[in-house]
């Protein structure tokens, strides 16, 4: 997958084809930006309301398959994580993280 000289000057190192398999990847990759994304947006976007989701479905290869999909998991893995990093954290337990998520 062909990443352009623009993102690799970003420093985003994804390809759109990995970025639209994966749009949790945007989250991870703002997260540490000034003013980022949050995740409970991309997480309402992943799943709106039906009204909105009947109208306008998430195409494949984007559109998740359960509520514990591998993607969104990582995504929430991260934003705990993240959390704690903030917090000054530099380790945090496994079933603490669990239970962040």
């Amino acid at each position: 997958m062909k990443i352009t000289p623009l993102r690799e000057e970003a420093e985003l190192g994804f390809a759109d084809a990995e970025l639209t398999k994966n749009l949790y990847l945007l989250y991870e990759l703002d997260r540490t930006q000034p003013g980022p994304i949050m995740l409970e947006a991309f997480h309402n976007g992943m799943y709106p309301n039906p009204a909105v989701r009947d109208k306008h479905p998430i195409p494949l290869p984007s559109v998740l398959d359960d509520a514990v999909n591998a993607r969104r998991v990582r995504a929430f893995l991260v934003d705990d994580l993240q959390q704690a990093a903030d917090a000054g954290h530099t380790l945090k337990p496994c079933d603490w993280v669990m239970r962040g998520v």
